[in-house]
């Protein structure tokens, strides 16, 4: 459990070495994703947005077309001071059905939290 949901949420470490470098939490909705932002921009400010979705154009042969956007939608927070980088992630996984007829797949957006540390850069020995 997190101190922003009251339900157990799935989380992965990732590790360099002995240390910690990567936590990824899957969120299940967009509630715990506003608290979340909400206290990211509190301690970080305002983040920056990397819209990474790109647009597919369905066309059909009776003439109808609409646009989908499918990919990775980010928004990040960068600390340079702890080489931490946090990101709220939106993946959003869409395609041109084969006909109209089968109707649109509606997909949920699949939603994470990754927050990563960057390692320190190695300090140059024996320049003089």
């Amino acid at each position: 459990m997190l101190p922003f949901s009251p339900d157990p949420v799935k989380l992965s470490l990732g590790f360099k070495g002995d240390s910690l470098s990567v936590i990824n939490v899957q969120r299940p909705d967009e509630v715990m994703e506003t608290k979340i932002r909400q206290e990211l921009e509190a301690k970080y400010g305002s983040p920056t947005l990397d819209d990474g979705r790109k647009d597919e154009q369905c066309i059909y042969r009776n003439g109808n077309s609409f646009t989908l956007k499918s990919g990775v939608m980010s928004v990040r927070w960068k600390d340079d001071e702890t080489s931490t980088t946090t990101d709220l992630n939106l993946v959003h996984c869409q395609s041109c059905p084969s006909n109209l007829s089968s109707g649109m797949v509606s997909t949920q957006p699949s939603r994470s939290l990754s927050i990563q540390r960057r390692p320190a850069p190695a300090k140059a020995s024996g320049l003089f």
